[in-house]
């Protein structure tokens, strides 16, 4: 786990500077960002509500092709996605909560300020 935060910290250090000066709505925009680019972007519902950010992933594109090569993600692949947000909250100065995640990789979380 700490080579993973490590890798957070360092690797997405771009994204969390830009969380720290523009907040949600640039953690919002990131995140839609990254579906899009991967063809996704129907497979996520995204919302701020006052200090709130809700994320919402039907399924992971990622799992959903690895099915497709009949492979198996790792037991452990839930930890891509709660220690890579966790990082980024706690980095930026927000709070994350991760409460949902399916074998499909379908997860729904909230940032909080």
């Amino acid at each position: 786990m700490e080579f993973l935060t490590a890798y957070v910290k360092g690797y997405y250090s771009p994204i969390i500077a830009r969380v720290k000066e523009g907040g949600l709505p640039s953690l919002k925009a990131w995140i839609e960002d990254i579906y899009t680019k991967e063809e996704a972007i129907e497979l996520l519902h995204t919302e701020i509500s006052g200090d709130t950010l809700t994320v919402t992933i039907d399924k992971s594109p990622v799992i959903e092709y690895m099915a497709s090569l009949n492979q198996k993600p790792s037991k452990y692949y839930i930890e891509e996605t709660r220690t890579l947000y966790r990082v980024i909250a706690e980095e930026s100065g927000l709070s994350f909560e991760l409460l949902y995640y399916n074998e499909d990789g379908g997860a729904s979380f909230k940032f909080l300020k």
